[in-house]
């Protein structure tokens, strides 16, 4: 059991996930990828709805390595999938339930962002309205721009 609170590690986790966002955006190029996930199990990182033509230079694979991944994939949107380890590259066409998880959390995705639109024009009138709101709205501003 660890001494910390878990809503601490908690926030640790998102600001990971959004920091590695941010640093996978900057190394590949805005619009190369829509999200990621990954696996503890195998020290996996997952980019999914990849461009067709997105590959990783050696680059950018040592750099995956350095930051304790160990294999990477790229789910790319024209159902192929592009596969990285220390050990093996390749690419091949996508099993048809890895394009139905990706629709679906596609939608998710898409559907989240729309909910943050419209919370963020919620607070943004309240805000007009209301000082201690005002600074609320600041601070979700930052929030929206992040995910955006």
């Amino acid at each position: 059991m660890s001494a910390r609170k878990y809503s601490d590690r908690l926030f640790d986790a998102t600001y990971a996930e959004v920091d590695l966002e941010n640093d996978l955006i900057k190394m590949l190029g805005d619009n190369t990828f829509e999200w990621i996930s990954w696996d503890y199990y195998d020290s996996s990182l997952e980019l999914h709805k990849c461009i067709p033509d997105l590959r990783l230079t050696t680059n950018q694979v040592e750099w995956l390595w350095k930051h304790g991944f160990a294999r990477c994939w790229l789910r790319h949107t024209d159902n192929m999938e592009t596969y990285y380890s220390k050990t093996e590259f390749s690419r091949k066409e996508l099993p048809d339930y890895f394009i139905e998880e990706d629709k679906e959390q596609s939608k998710k995705i898409r559907d989240l962002k729309e909910q943050i639109k419209q919370l963020y024009d919620i607070v943004q009138k309240l805000s007009e309205k209301n000082d201690f709101l005002a600074d609320s709205h600041n601070e979700l501003e930052f929030t929206r721009n992040d995910y955006e």
